[in-house]
């Protein structure tokens, strides 16, 4: 009944290492065209080829008067298999506790609008006697008292918009019957599409005829549980990628009021979404939605925000989400650590997926995302000069969304400063998050934002208008080594990123709120004056940890440095345009659409991180971080418990964010989705242990 036959499908998938010894690191390498791993999950059983054998329990049920005697002595029932395109032999299984008490208990996950498979496992008798199978009676029920209370119901979403849409009652009721009873079926397999979420019970009934005469009818009854499944990105197959991309496009070109009309309540344009993550990050008051406590619980929301709308378009998708580490250790042990080339051609950045960028403009050539553009809309309440949903300290004029991939030149002038290894979201940086440094929520909070998330996006969206920075901060007194002088990215590009902002906040950089198209960037550069931000008090709380630890070649102290990159950023840049950033790098980072596969990978780590135990305090104590800089404010709303998501209800339900944590809490069965797995096996091949610490 076991066999060793494989799913054909093949996937991005590390099922092979080879190892190689250099620079003190374990280098490994993907083989390509393994089976697909992780889409599927299994709380019980073996896996029996390319299916999974179930586990079941069996009873006796009333049959011929012969058959009694053998039915009473026998504990032999039918075994049931299950098989989509998904379910591999490899399967790696989250332990979510849910699936270990209660009515779940020993449930199988599996996703709904994926054709699946039961097969019948025939039963053999006490005797090994071979069992005949006379027929067959599947039966499949969703019962409303077995599910959890925040279950979504989609087939009630399914009625309502029928009925939104003024289609008669009777046609409602034919399109979509209220029953307990899902489904039935009579053959030796049953073949089922699940169209709800929740606890489903399926039982087969067969009978069974003996070599000696005798008949029996024999039962078995398995716990399935539907839920999505949200796979790492490089798993998903081109099907499933295609279909996702083509819901996305729809909420791309399709306004909120034709959506809701058309697809239900649940549906946001992309532009809303995009443009409420950049009025939130670049309101003048504060960052609401970094820099403190309500970091996860905003992105986390935000995220399932985009991927509700997109299943009232296509209740097929699941949002995937983005193992980046995946991508860096790639670059890495593979491709020399040449994150200047490579990290703009990994799989996330071709006509693939979110699509491939010029090197000089930083603008998208191809995809289905080339068309995007930041213009201001409706829901705009932060604009940049020219009017586009950016950040109100970035005036950079490009309409469409740009990625720099690193920083040091000018405009329509390649990138000249990258990061280095170390200065990216690694395998060790994640192992001293999640093992080693993230023991309270805030903590966890500070560092997922951090090092352990933050490069990717600062990296990815770079910096342009910095003509020649490299040489100024040589004249400088920075130390200057290495052709493309990567030690500047921390020094120079990074530190203009993080505090640009936080001196527009403190009225110390000064940008035109009057462009237009006929405005050249120069005319509307950024700048500031150096002696208002030297004896300000936003001198000593921005950069005294950088004057500290600066050093020039003479020996002399940082000060002087620190004056000169402010006369970079405040007199010399503006004259070529100013400095400005890509887009992934600041407010405007939801208009990038890789920017939405990046959250779930923090959720997913949390997920581990409470369902280990791992946190000594989940305190919201200090809900606003020291770095969210607020200095016309007493506080920043949408950090503390008690405040109220700041992107709104979450599938229909308002919360807090003290109770959408609490509503988050692995532990339950409350969320429409789970995670594929918990498993980071190119971290375990470098000897960083994440999910299973020493």
């Amino acid at each position: 009944m076991v066999n060793d036959v494989e799913s054909e499908e093949t996937s991005y998938l590390l099922n092979q290492r080879n190892f190689e010894q250099g620079s003190n690191r374990n280098k490994w390498k993907y083989i390509t065209g393994g089976v697909v791993a992780g889409a599927a999950l299994f709380s019980l059983g073996m896996l029996s080829g390319a299916g999974l054998a179930l586990h079941s329990e069996s009873s006796d049920l009333q049959s011929t008067t012969s058959a009694l005697e053998l039915m009473s002595t026998s504990t032999n029932h039918p075994g049931i298999e299950v098989s989509n395109k998904y379910i591999s032999k490899s399967q790696t299984r989250p332990e979510y506790p849910w699936l270990m008490e209660g009515k779940m208990k020993g449930s199988t996950i599996l996703e709904p609008f994926k054709v699946t498979t039961f097969n019948v496992i025939d039963a053999i008798d006490d005797n090994s006697e071979s069992l005949n199978a006379i027929n067959y009676q599947w039966s499949l029920e969703r019962k409303i008292d077995d599910q959890n209370e925040n279950e979504i119901d989609l087939q009630l979403k399914r009625r309502t918009l029928l009925q939104l849409k003024g289609v008669d009652q009777e046609e409602i009721d034919a399109k979509e019957p209220v029953s307990e009873l899902v489904a039935q079926g009579t053959s030796s397999s049953f073949i089922h599409n699940f169209d709800q979420l929740g606890l489903h019970r399926l039982t087969l009934e067969a009978t069974y005829e003996s070599e000696s005469g005798t008949s029996q009818v024999l039962r078995s009854t398995v716990n399935v549980v539907v839920k999505y499944i949200r796979k790492e990105i490089h798993s998903v197959d081109d099907e499933d990628r295609e279909t996702l991309l083509s819901a996305w496009q729809v909420l791309m070109t399709t306004n909120d009021e034709d959506g809701v009309n058309e697809y239900g309540d649940d549906f946001m344009s992309f532009t809303r979404l995009s443009t409420e993550h950049n009025n939130l990050a670049a309101d003048k008051t504060c960052d609401h939605l970094h820099d403190g406590m309500g970091f996860v619980p905003a992105h986390v929301s935000l995220t399932r925000l985009l991927e509700a709308s997109l299943q009232s378009v296509d209740a097929s998708v699941t949002l995937p989400y983005w193992e980046y580490t995946i991508d860096v250790e790639d670059v890495i042990a593979n491709k020399k650590s040449d994150f200047a080339y490579e990290w703009r051609n990994i799989p996330m950045f071709t006509d693939k997926w979110f699509g491939s960028s010029d090197e000089v403009t930083g603008q998208l050539k191809d995809s289905i995302f080339v068309d995007l553009n930041l213009k201001g809309n409706e829901y705009s309440t932060s604009k940049n000069g020219y009017g586009l949903t950016r950040a109100p300290w970035n005036n950079l004029k490009t309409s469409s969304f740009t990625r720099f991939f690193g920083g040091g030149s000018g405009f329509n002038e390649k990138s000249s400063i990258f990061v280095e290894a170390d200065q990216m979201s690694t395998c060790s940086v994640l192992q001293d998050t999640l093992v080693n440094g993230a023991t309270t929520l805030s903590s966890f909070n500070g560092g997922a934002a951090g090092q352990a998330h933050g490069p990717i996006h600062m990296f990815t969206g770079g910096q342009t208008g910095t003509k020649s920075l490299s040489e100024h901060m040589t004249k400088i007194g920075f130390h200057a080594h290495g052709k493309e002088y990567n030690q500047y990215w921390g020094d120079g590009v990074t530190m203009m990123f993080l505090n640009i902002k936080a001196l527009w906040r403190y009225d110390l950089w000064s940008c035109s709120d009057s462009c237009d198209e006929s405005t050249g960037q120069s005319d509307c550069a950024c700048s500031c004056d150096v002696n208002d931000i030297v004896t300000s008090p936003a001198y000593d709380a921005l950069f005294s940890s950088y004057i500290e630890s600066w050093n020039d070649a003479d020996g002399n102290g940082g000060d002087g440095m620190m004056r000169g990159m402010l006369d970079l950023m405040c007199n010399v840049f503006p004259q070529d345009g100013g400095v400005v950033m890509g887009d992934h790098a600041s407010s405007a980072a939801a208009s990038d659409p890789s920017f939405w596969v990046m959250h779930g990978t923090v959720e997913r780590y949390l997920q581990l991180m409470r369902i280990q135990s791992r946190f000594t305090s989940e305190s919201w104590d200090s809900a606003v971080f020291a770095s969210n800089v607020h200095p016309n404010s007493a506080t920043c709303i949408g950090h503390a418990e008690t405040d109220t998501l700041v992107f709104g209800d979450i599938d229909g339900v308002t919360y807090t964010n003290g109770e959408y944590y609490d509503y988050l809490d692995p532990s339950y069965s409350n969320t429409p989705y789970v995670y594929d797995n918990f498993a980071w096996d190119h971290c375990d091949a470098l000897g960083y242990q994440i999910s299973t610490p020493n």
